[in-house]
């Protein structure tokens, strides 16, 4: 649930639910105790248009990239309808109800209050659950949890008001969980909610998507990335490449800026050689670095690094795009040898950095998957993005 985090201008008030002294000081907070969105306005002003016409659907699936802001999203949502139908009183004492603009809500209010700390008796939270042997999140969501949607659902409401559930990673739903789901989005009971949180729409059954108002979620601004990581109190390195590399996702960008991983960047620019076009021993030291067991979390930063590269002299290519016109090599620009990269991409043409990808992508997938030494994988990764595995 809280991979998605953000952060908020408004630290002061009591957010409820005992949140870690640390995660206040520094500013970060999960999605529950979000108050504010970035880069969202668009979907929320949809939605606020379809609640003050009387026609907000039973079910919303908020798709996108995971880690921009979707389950933030979610929460205001909730905060907002718990907190209008608590406040609605203008309409019952004969005057005009009063159209909300936004989702804002104070946060010192009752709903507000209760959703930050997942107290709000009329809120269900349905996720993946955590095995208890290996502390790890469960790969998915069983029908056993959605059922107990439909007991949720049918109950009475705590507060007389809404019912809501938001799944997180809906898209874990299992097909016998989707079908269960389904029921309840057939036979909706009044002022109730259902909100999917979801990365991979495709993952979801026809009869499932038939019944929901999909609102897609693009990556956040460069704009809105760079205000949220300046909130953080992280101290931030080349942030360019942070938004290259995280692709909008603020929770990707804080992953990045939190460990040494940056530093590898410059590593893997140290393997390229001015003469050779591959500076081999560079390129054993750091297979040697990354073969380490502590630097398990460093690996797959090299790989999806070393992909995006090759991924991105093709992008460039079939764009018809010089070199420096990519965010992500202006990003890379500062680094030692970065102009070889730069001579390698002019001196090729597409189809070779295509076969360099595929080659590279499939080294990559296969090697993980059958448990090969991290030590050959590095360093043939090398010497297949560099093309001189294009003859095998």
């Amino acid at each position: 649930m809280f991979d998605e985090l953000e952060f908020d201008d408004d630290l002061d008030g009591d957010l409820g639910g005992g949140l870690p002294y640390t995660a206040v000081s520094e500013g970060l907070l999960t999605p529950p105790q979000v108050q504010n969105v970035l880069g969202h306005d668009e979907q929320e002003q949809l939605i606020l248009s379809l609640y003050n016409q009387d026609k907000l659907p039973h079910g919303i699936a908020l798709t996108g990239t995971k880690g921009i802001g979707k389950a933030s999203f979610a929460y205001r949502l909730a905060k907002f309808l718990f907190h209008d139908g608590e406040n609605a009183t203008d309409s019952l004492f004969g005057g005009e109800a009063l159209k909300a603009e936004n989702f804002n809500v104070p946060a010192e209010s009752d709903a507000a209050r209760k959703v930050s700390s997942l107290g709000h008796p009329d809120l269900l939270i349905v996720e993946a659950p955590v095995d208890e042997r290996t502390g790890a999140q469960k790969t998915t969501i069983s029908v056993d949890a959605i059922r107990e949607i439909s007991k949720f659902m049918h109950s009475t409401a705590a507060m007389g008001g809404w019912r809501i559930c938001i799944i997180d990673d809906a898209d874990l739903m299992t097909s016998q969980a989707q079908n269960a789901l389904l029921k309840v989005l057939e036979e909706p009971p009044h002022k109730a909610l259902i909100i999917l949180v979801a990365h991979r729409m495709g993952h979801f059954l026809p009869t499932i998507k038939s019944r929901l108002r999909v609102m897609p979620f693009k990556p956040l601004s460069q704009e809105n990335l760079d205000e949220l990581l300046s909130r953080s109190g992280l101290d931030i390195h080349n942030k360019a490449l942070i938004h290259c590399l995280s692709e909008g996702s603020i929770g990707s960008a804080v992953e990045l800026a939190e460990q040494e991983d940056m530093e590898i960047s410059a590593s893997v620019f140290d393997c390229f050689d001015e003469s050779t076009g591959l500076n081999r021993i560079e390129a054993m030291k750091l297979s040697e670095f990354l073969s380490m067991k502590k630097k398990d979390d460093s690996f797959p930063f090299f790989v999806m690094l070393m992909t995006k590269i090759a991924a991105e002299l093709v992008r460039l290519k079939a764009m018809h795009k010089s070199f420096y016109d990519s965010l992500l090599f202006t990003a890379l620009k500062s680094y030692q040898q970065s102009a070889v990269l730069e001579n390698y991409f002019n001196e090729h043409d597409l189809q070779y950095f295509v076969s360099n990808y595929d080659r590279l992508r499939v080294h990559f997938e296969e090697g993980q998957r059958a448990y090969l030494d991290r030590r050959y994988l590095v360093q043939e990764g090398f010497e297949i993005l560099m093309g001189n595995r294009q003859d095998d």
